[in-house]
């Protein structure tokens, strides 16, 4: 073993090329000491993942190093043979890939794969290899090992793959760990328990762990030392503390203004369509673009989604937040009558989307437009890109032929992308453009509402302030009115004048923006504010987290009475008898109400 003093890994000067390319990572220079987490943060395509794969000798297909050196414990590794690569990975670096889905094998029970690198490098048996793949399984904090290890991937929840693959990295107790993205696409929830996860991995076993990823609110959490990637080089290197407090290189710059901050001005202002004077110069309210009464999704015989309520005025913005799994998109598929076992009334305009025949429906579709979350998936991969900006126009017959393209190239003009991109397919496109192009395609009918089922989850933190931004001057200019489902409260925050917490299908608490998020009243709401990640490193440890333990149960096993008690903090023996109803506290204009017996005192 090296000295202490002595970095754990080196990479000096390093530099990574695909065949007759310029240089995709170029004199890249970094240390890692012993117990230490370095936060190795950039924008899309800068590098990070490159340099984190040339360590352990996983470059894709036809990228190879091309000078510098990689040195772990003293020990070369540019150049080193499979043997002594193979030794290393795994038993010193272990790594956590960012899409865990992809990363484990589908038809292999989740155990298995965590048994079959005990097994192979180890010599365990079956029995013992299983029963240690469990184990590490619990250490991780993944939920019933006993029950969940025979199961497949795709059975588990994100949080619980990404649990799967840190388990997997940790079986042979490696010195360093590298981990890729680990909370994209992840709500808050989660996002905090796999972010304390690796805190405690930290400090119970004196890990080191080099930390990839955009989203400086991870780093200020976990980071000790900060290095900052740009189009393959390092353009700044410094204490987490120094990076937040005076950043001198223009990209750590743009990344620290790209950031939503968790604790700033919220986007509490006056909402589009409300209170209008009559004639006798009282108010009356404005008719609701969109009234939800009562909506409920089945499943078979199993209710998703329950009794939901929602108003949404002409030109407003609601924004749906809760965990995964909790309902939410549900609700925005059911909205456009997308769900065949919805019921209830969703008004739209005074029209009823449910009761709508087939022929009726495509009229209404018109007016409500849904932008997904994956925009390569929603997008025709064999299409270019004018096509698909132009279908909507032909499907509702506004406009075909060289009128259609005109209007087309001028969408995307709106959005901010070049003409020329018209021609271009979406596999060309980076993630932010192909959700420019979504947008687009969906503002083509100039529908009345758009529905945005968390447009900006996998985009970095630049990305999604700019998208932001671009939709709320398209929303001001054109009058729609927004639905945004999203797990990103700091996003939220920035973006929605009212907003309507979800938990198991139910809403818990809805209210203005302002009055949600500096005093929310239900703990599950206190519970997704309290995991939202801190704006400065030196706030670590000041803000009382509320860690929710587990995963939202199965609608097809609700508990009884209140159904979020079996993860609340306050939960009384009452709460298991009935369930609360949506009150507001008191009589007001503007009600902020929520569904709970004992709720959060306000603050």
């Amino acid at each position: 073993m090296t000295d202490s003093a002595s970095p754990l890994l080196r990479l000096e000067d390093l530099s990574v090329a695909f065949d007759g390319r310029p240089a995709a990572v170029d004199g890249v220079s970094l240390r890692i000491d012993p117990g230490e987490v370095v936060g190795l943060v950039g924008r899309s395509g800068s590098g990070k993942t490159l340099t984190a794969l040339s360590i352990l000798g996983l470059l894709p297909r036809g990228a190879k190093i091309t000078g510098g050196s990689i040195r772990y414990r003293g020990s070369e590794l540019v150049g080193a043979d499979d043997g002594t690569l193979r030794g290393i990975r795994g038993a010193e670096i272990g790594l956590v890939f960012q899409d865990p889905l992809s990363a484990l094998h589908p038809a292999l029970p989740v155990e298995h794969q965590v048994v079959e690198g005990l097994a192979w490098t180890q010599g365990r048996s079956p029995k013992r290899a299983r029963t240690e793949a469990r184990s590490l399984l619990d250490r991780v904090h993944a939920p019933d090992p006993e029950t969940w290890g025979p199961r497949l991937p795709h059975e588990w929840s994100g949080g619980m793959r990404q649990r799967a693959l840190l388990a997997m990295a940790m079986a042979r107790d490696p010195a360093l760990l590298i981990v890729d993205e680990p909370t994209t696409a992840l709500d808050v929830t989660l996002q905090a328990q796999i972010l304390s996860d690796l805190e405690e991995l930290r400090s119970r076993r004196d890990l080191s762990i080099l930390l990839i990823t955009h989203d400086l609110g991870v780093v200020a959490e976990l980071a000790h030392r900060v290095v900052v990637m740009d189009r393959g080089r390092i353009v700044e290197t410094a204490e987490i503390e120094e990076i937040f407090d005076s950043p001198r290189a223009g990209a750590t710059r743009f990344l620290l203004e790209g950031r939503l901050p968790a604790s700033g001005a919220s986007g509490d202002v006056a909402d589009a369509g409300g209170p209008t004077r009559n004639a006798g110069g009282g108010t009356t309210p404005a008719a609701p673009l969109l009234d939800v009464r009562e909506l409920t999704v089945r499943i078979g015989d199993v209710p998703v989604v329950e009794s939901v309520d929602l108003r949404l005025p002409r030109g407003g913005t609601l924004a749906l937040v809760g965990e995964s799994g909790c309902g939410k998109s549900t609700i925005a598929r059911a909205l456009v009558g997308l769900e065949d076992g919805a019921s209830g009334h969703v008004l739209l305009g005074g029209h009823d989307v449910l009761a709508a025949p087939p022929q009726r429906l495509r009229s209404i579709r018109r007016s409500i437009q849904l932008v997904w979350q994956d925009p390569f998936a929603s997008l025709n991969p064999r299409r270019r890109i004018g096509w698909a900006v132009e279908r909507p126009l032909r499907i509702h017959r506004l406009a075909g032929g060289v009128e259609a393209r005109r209007r087309a190239l001028e969408l995307l003009d709106r959005v901010r992308l070049p003409r020329s991109y018209a021609r271009r397919y979406p596999h060309e496109l980076s993630g932010g453009e192909r959700q420019r192009v979504a947008i687009a395609r969906a503002l083509s009918v100039e529908p009345d509402l758009l529905i945005l089922d968390e447009p900006f989850s996998a985009l970095d933190a630049a990305l999604r302030r700019g998208l932001l931004k671009l939709l709320g001057e398209l929303r001001e200019d054109l009058g729609f009115a927004c639905l945004l489902v999203s797990h990103d409260l700091s996003l939220v925050r920035a973006a929605a004048e009212r907003v309507a917490v979800v938990y198991l299908g139910r809403i818990v608490e809805e209210g203005r923006i302002g009055a949600v998020f500096s005093s929310p009243r239900h703990p599950y709401t206190a519970a997704l504010l309290s995991a939202v990640p801190v704006d400065h490193p030196r706030d670590r440890g000041k803000r009382r987290r509320i860690i929710l333990e587990g995963d939202v149960p199965s609608p097809a096993s609700r508990p009884s009475g209140c159904e979020f008690r079996t993860r609340c903090h306050k939960t009384r023996p009452e709460c298991s008898t009935r369930l609360p109803p949506l009150d507001a506290p008191g009589p007001t204009s503007d009600p902020h109400s929520f569904r709970c017996f004992f709720p959060v005192q306000g603050r």
